[in-house]
């Protein structure tokens, strides 16, 4: 039962909509999901969203704040799903459905500021590849971003793990059975996903500014392999973040540590914009075709040629997610 209560969800959170705000007296999972099920009949009707409040608003956090006790462990051993500098992922049980909870490795104060502000960003981006808000957790200490779970077989995977040669256990065997279905046709449509996200991020006024193959996550819908975008912790709005000021020996550093990150914007010559978000799409596009044995040749011309224009230093002569989701659609119709 407890796979199909989370095969519902994630369904219903891949087609993008919303969830209802949590309900303390919402204890039994079954009627939970009901709940949610009526929420997305309402919100084809109405502009109802995960919370009704500012999101800059103190309301806006307590009415996303989600009890403590609410929130299991999924196994007895922590099931860490990943850890990264920052941060580190575990898989979490909310009434029986199986969510992704995310903690900071920075003090107290820093950390729920830091919770606040990505729970923030992902009410504005609510988008069927990008990473579906449950919730938050800023009781106590860890404090926790919880979001849906993406998965293949029960196994969370990124664009960089089909990359990998280091993942062991049932990773590895999940990827290696993925791998056949890899094909040309399934990336282009996976990166189709990636500029449709981009797209409307960019719409918003949001920059996402992490973008990269460890931050997409592969899950399914149906037989068909899709791209969903995650970590939000570094996307601000295009009018509250300021150029990069970097010595000569911090620039040399970053470009060896974050090669997705434009030229430009670690030289200090540009500012941040949509535009720095393509230079790494364009990054991501170009690692997929080195790292799997897609035919470059059998790109069109054109869709090459925009690849290489995501790469220029000049931000100016990089396409818009908007102009890359047209070649795709236009690619992948012929």
């Amino acid at each position: 039962m407890k796979d199909n209560k989370q095969t519902n969800l994630q369904y219903l959170i891949i087609m993008g909509f919303c969830v209802f705000p949590y309900n303390r007296q919402t204890k039994d999972s079954q009627t939970r999901l009901l709940l949610l099920k009526q929420s997305v009949k309402s919100s084809r009707t109405s502009s109802r969203c995960i919370v009704e409040k500012t999101p800059t608003s103190q309301g806006f956090v307590e009415s996303l704040n989600i009890p403590p006790a609410v929130i299991q462990k999924f196994s007895e051993s922590e099931d860490v799903i990943g850890e990264g500098r920052y941060g580190t992922c575990t898989k979490v049980l909310i009434h029986g459905i199986v969510a992704c909870a995310k903690s900071l490795k920075v003090s107290s104060r820093s950390s729920m500021s830091a919770i606040a502000h990505e729970a923030t960003i992902l009410s504005r981006v609510r988008h069927p590849h990008i990473c579906f808000l449950i919730g938050i957790q800023v009781t106590k200490e860890p404090f926790q971003l919880i979001t849906s779970l993406y998965s293949i077989e029960g196994v969370s995977i990124t664009v960089y793990d089909t990359f990998s040669m280091n993942t062991v256990g049932v990773k590895k065997h999940v990827i290696k059975s993925l791998h056949p279905s890899l094909t040309l046709q399934v990336w282009l449509f996976l990166m189709k996903n990636l500029a449709e996200a981009l797209q409307f991020i960019h719409s918003k006024g949001i920059v996402d500014r992490d973008l990269k193959s460890d931050n997409v996550v592969l899950t399914k819908l149906g037989d068909s392999t899709r791209g969903i975008l995650v970590d939000f912790g570094k996307s601000n709005y295009v009018d509250k973040v300021s150029r990069y000021k970097l010595s000569e020996k911090e620039k040399q550093q970053y470009r060896q540590d974050h090669k997705h990150i434009a030229p430009d914007l670690v030289d200090g010559v540009s500012d941040i914009t949509t535009a720095c978000d393509m230079y790494s799409y364009g990054h991501l596009f170009k690692s997929i075709i080195q790292y799997f044995p897609l035919a470059i040749e059998s790109i069109e011309i054109s869709l090459q040629k925009d690849i290489k224009k995501c790469l220029k230093y000049d931000c100016m002569q990089r396409p818009s997610a908007k102009q890359m989701v047209e070649l795709l659609n236009s690619t992948l119709d012929s």
